[in-house]
């Protein structure tokens, strides 16, 4: 429960900040940013008729972020590894949106089915590739003793 809680908090720490600094000038950059990339993917796999338009709910790179640079046990070329690789699927997952969602009205909003993958994808990534993690939290939670791992063989 201590572990659960320290977690927590500490993932609330980084969050705060970055959430502020998302709204405050971040969300801007990335409007810029995947309009600009966004458009030239769709004209180069031929939906000119799409716009790359960055939504309200494109600011899920944080908490997944967040999570990345939380998770104990990651040596730091596979934390950075596994960060670039969310955070290339998550820009996949805002190019899939924008396809599938609606292209007009004022707001773009999105219908509630895609609403809620945008909301769980930063952390279904990250149960996915901090798994080692996320695994033996489950066990501890469970009451039952997550098992080391294996020593390399020195040989």
């Amino acid at each position: 429960m201590k572990r659960a809680l320290w977690f927590t908090l500490k993932f609330l720490a980084i969050t705060i900040p970055m959430t502020w600094l998302w709204w405050i000038g971040g969300k801007e950059y990335y409007g810029r940013f995947f309009s600009l990339t966004a458009n030239w993917i769709y004209e180069g796999v031929g939906l000119e008729s799409i716009r790359g338009v960055a939504r309200e709910r494109y600011i899920n790179y944080v908490p997944f972020i967040a999570l990345m640079i939380l998770t104990p046990g990651l040596e730091l070329a596979r934390r950075w590894g596994r960060l670039g690789l969310g955070v290339v699927l998550i820009y996949v997952s805002h190019l899939v949106v924008n396809a599938l969602g609606p292209r007009q009205g004022p707001d773009w909003s999105l219908p509630t089915s895609l609403a809620i993958v945008c909301d769980a994808l930063p952390f279904v990534l990250w149960a996915i590739l901090a798994r080692e993690f996320v695994g033996n939290a489950v066990l501890r939670a469970l009451g039952e003793t997550p098992e080391e791992p294996e020593a390399p063989d020195s040989a």
